[in-house]
C-alpha cells in the first residue's frame, strides 16, 4: 500500500520554513516508509503581504530577494540529502496555496506542482529597484543579474521557461502569451492580435497597478501565477480543492495511507522553538544591558558583574548558533551578531585580566 507523507509549509519562509525542520520531516517520512511526499505550501513574507498596501508600487519590497540565499540553503534537503539517504527516493510534489515574497523562489526547483483554487505564486517584482541609490547603476545591475541568474537556473532545472522568472521579477519586462496548436508560446512584446493575451505590461505611468492588485495576483505589472495561468503555461499539473482530489490527480490509489500529523507536528515544534528563542534572546539582551561594572574600588563586585555579562553573552551566542538559520533576518534587526558577541566576550575577558584589587 503506498504511503503519502504530508509536510505543511506555513508561515514565514526562511524562518518557520527552514532546512532543519524540513530535513527532520523528510527523515521521519523515510522512517515511516513513505513513497510520496507532498509539500503543502502556504508561505509568504510579512513584508510582501503588509507593506505598501493600497499604495502605488514606487517602493520595492526588497526583502523578498533575501530569500534567494535562504532558498539555496533549503534546496540541498531535496537534491542532496534525499538521493544520498534513500535507496529508492520518494516522489515529491508541491501544492501551492500561497508562495509569495521570498517564498516564491522555492517552487521553481520542483518538477511536480499543483495549485489550490485560490493559489497565488509571486510577489517578487521588485528586482529592478533593488540596490537603487546605492552605488553606480552598472554595479547595481550586475548584482540584480546575479540574483536573477540564480533563480532562472532553478527554473530551468525544474523544467520551466526562464522568461517566467523575468516576468515575475522585473516590472519593465513585457510578456505575451499565445496558444499555438494547443500549446503556449511566449513573446517578449505587447499583444499584436486578439488571440494573444498580455501577461505583463511595463508597469509605467497609466499601466502601474496598486499594491493590493500586486498582492492578490490581479496585477499585470509583474507576473503572478494563478491556477488558470499556471495550468495554461504547463507550470501546474492541475487545480485541486482537497487532499483527496490532489491524490486522485496524482494517480495515487484511494487506499493509500496518508500521514498528515507527523510532519505538521515537526514544523509546528520548530516554529514554537523559534518563538521561544526570540523571547529568550530579548530577555538576555535586556539583562545584559542592566549589568553595571562599577568604578575601581570593589574588585569582587566588578568581577561578579563581568561574570554576569559573560554569562548573558555566551547564552545569546549559544541560542543564535542553534537557530541562526531561522533567526537570520530577525536577529540582524534586533541583536548583535555572533562575531560582535565574540568580540565583546574577548574585550570583557581582557578587561578582567587587567583589573587589579
Amino acid at each position: 500500500v503506498p504511503k503519502v507523507y504530508i509536510i505543511p509549509l506555513r508561515g514565514e519562509f526562511g524562518e518557520d520554513v527552514s532546512q532543519t525542520p524540513i530535513l527532520t520531516a523528510i527523515r521521519d517520512a523515510k522512517a515511516q516508509g513513505a513513497t510520496t511526499i507532498v509539500l503543502e505550501m502556504d508561505t509568504s513574507t510579512g513584508a510582501t503581504l503588509n507593506r505598501y498596501m493600497g499604495e502605488r508600487l514606487t517602493l520595492p519590497d526588497q526583502m523578498a530577494w533575501n530569500g534567494v540565499r535562504r532558498a539555496e540553503q533549503v534546496f540541498p534537503v531535496f537534491h542532496t540529502n534525499i538521493p544520498a539517504e534513500w535507496t529508492s527516493p520518494p516522489r515529491v510534489a508541491m501544492l501551492i496555496k500561497r508562495a509569495t515574497g521570498a517564498a516564491a523562489f522555492f517552487p521553481f526547483a520542483f518538477k511536480e506542482i499543483y495549485f489550490a483554487p485560490n493559489g497565488v505564486w509571486g510577489g517578487i517584482g521588485s528586482l529592478s529597484e533593488l540596490f537603487s541609490g546605492r552605488g553606480d547603476e552598472p554595479v547595481q545591475e550586475k548584482q540584480r543579474s546575479l540574483r536573477l541568474g540564480h533563480v532562472e537556473g532553478w527554473a530551468i532545472f525544474g523544467g520551466y521557461d526562464y522568461r517566467l522568472v523575468r516576468a515575475m521579477s522585473r516590472r519593465e519586462y513585457v510578456l505575451t502569451l499565445k496558444m499555438v496548436g494547443g500549446k503556449p508560446e511566449l513573446y517578449e512584446r505587447a499583444p499584436e492580435s486578439p488571440s494573444e493575451e498580455l501577461l505583463t505590461d511595463d508597469g509605467e505611468g497609466a499601466n502601474s497597478d496598486i499594491a493590493k492588485d500586486y498582492i492578490e495576483g490581479t496585477t499585470n505589472d509583474v507576473l503572478t501565477l494563478t491556477p488558470r495561468i499556471a495550468q495554461i503555461l504547463g507550470v501546474s499539473k492541475g487545480t485541486v480543492d482537497s487532499r483527496a482530489d490532489l491524490l486522485s490527480s496524482m494517480g495515487i490509489d484511494r487506499n493509500a495511507i496518508v500521514i498528515t500529523d507527523r510532519g505538521d507536528r515537526i514544523m509546528k515544534q520548530w516554529t514554537k522553538s523559534m518563538d521561544t528563542a526570540k523571547v529568550q534572546l530579548r530577555k538576555l539582551l535586556e539583562e545584559y544591558g542592566e549589568v553595571r561594572v562599577e568604578p575601581p574600588g570593589d574588585y569582587d563586585a566588578r568581577t561578579k558583574a563581568r561574570g554576569m555579562q559573560l554569562n548573558k553573552l555566551r547564552q545569546m551566542k549559544s541560542i543564535l548558533g542553534r537557530f541562526d538559520e531561522g533567526l537570520g533576518d530577525w536577529a540582524q534587526q534586533n541583536l548583535p551578531g555572533i562575531p560582535q558577541i565574540e568580540t565583546r566576550i574577548k574585550e570583557i575577558e581582557l578587561e578582567q585580566s587587567l583589573d587589579r584589587r
